[in-house]
């Protein structure tokens, strides 16, 4: 790669008129809109379980790792892996909602 060289073409305003109507993205499948009640309750959600995971886990996890088996590891993870599975809708969902509004 060379520095300085120009790797992408800004749009001009006739190459957008050229593609003409873009399709939407169906998002329905992660939440009907961005004031659907079931996002609201999964960001309170995703805050509360965040806030129980914290309590139940903070420097705690290098004595399970060190207990017997992996200790209660396993649950904890169980745990982790739900929340992040939660806070990845809700991230994927704002994220192709930006970049729709932003096309």
């Amino acid at each position: 790669m060379m520095f300085g060289q120009r790797l992408a073409a800004t749009a001009s305003g006739q190459a957008a008129a050229e593609l003409g109507d873009l399709p939407e993205w169906n998002l329905a499948d992660l939440y009907s809109g961005m004031e659907a009640p079931e996002l609201k309750r999964d960001i309170a959600r995703a805050a509360s379980d965040a806030i129980a995971f914290e309590v139940r886990w903070k420097g705690t996890l290098a004595a399970e790792a060190e207990r017997g088996a992996g200790g209660r590891l396993g649950e904890a993870l169980k745990a982790y892996e739900a929340l992040e599975e939660l806070i990845g809708r809700i991230v994927s969902y704002a994220g192709l909602v930006y970049a729709g509004n932003t096309a």
